[in-house]
């Protein structure tokens, strides 16, 4: 799916340079960049929702020797 975004000089600066060192395009290089950052950010939501649901009463935590002890180990 294309894309169109305004970079600020300076990212667009380092984006050809790193592009130029490496050999790659500033697709893959962009498309690299995104796929970690929706990592990192996917990762930060899920953890803020468990917090919150934790927070709030909605999830029961147990620690590890309680699951143990119920599991016979």
């Amino acid at each position: 799916m294309p894309i169109s975004i305004n970079l600020p000089n300076d990212v667009e600066t380092r984006l050809n340079k790193l592009c130029e060192k490496t050999g790659r395009n500033r697709n893959y290089i962009v498309t690299q960049a995104v796929l970690e950052q929706l990592d990192d950010i996917e990762d930060e939501y899920l953890a803020t929702n468990r917090m919150k649901s934790i927070l709030a009463g909605r999830i029961v935590t147990e620690s590890l020797a309680d699951v143990a002890k119920k599991k016979g180990l």
